[in-house]
């Protein structure tokens, strides 16, 4: 497995934000990092979900199995190590998820297909998100609905940590 095309979006106005998220990625050799100026939206989650469709546009001509996306306030945890991270996505390859999850706020409907990883029905935040390439259209397909709510309109097998 090669670097792990990793997006992280940040707010311009955020620099900040930028300079920890860039240190936290700092001497991290499994990440090719790119920081994504975020579209500032009245309504904070749907410039986050505009942004995510619009790094998935970008990438979808590319020859690219899959993206992380994460936001600037992103934080290795010291549980987190770099096999870990490969193996649960090497899991959640091998159970056909759509997409890997890492720090959820909030899930429903939940099945545990291994030590590590389960399918979800439905979530809302998340710290990183690894999107699997069958899983771009889906995402650009779909309708925000009254108030940014994304989660409930993505029929998914999702993976989480």
């Amino acid at each position: 497995m090669g670097k792990i095309n990793t997006y992280a979006i940040n707010l311009a106005r955020r620099t900040d934000r930028k300079a920890s998220l860039i240190s936290e990625f700092k001497g991290r050799n499994e990440f090719q990092l790119t920081v994504v100026p975020a579209i500032a939206h009245k309504v904070g989650a749907i410039g986050l979900w505009q942004t995510i469709c619009q790094i998935i546009q970008k990438v979808c001509n590319d020859d690219i199995d899959n993206i992380l996306i994460c936001e600037d306030d992103h934080v290795f945890t010291e549980a987190y190590t770099s096999n870990r991270l490969i193996r649960a996505i090497n899991q959640s390859r091998k159970y056909d998820a759509d997409i890997l999850l890492g720090g959820v706020s909030w899930f429903d409907q939940v099945l545990q297909v291994d030590k590590n990883l389960f399918w979800v029905d439905r979530f809302t935040g998340t710290q990183f998100m690894l999107i699997y390439r069958k899983f771009y259209e889906k995402i650009l397909e779909a309708d925000l609905g009254k108030g940014g709510q994304t989660g409930r309109f993505l029929p998914s097998r999702t993976g989480f940590l």
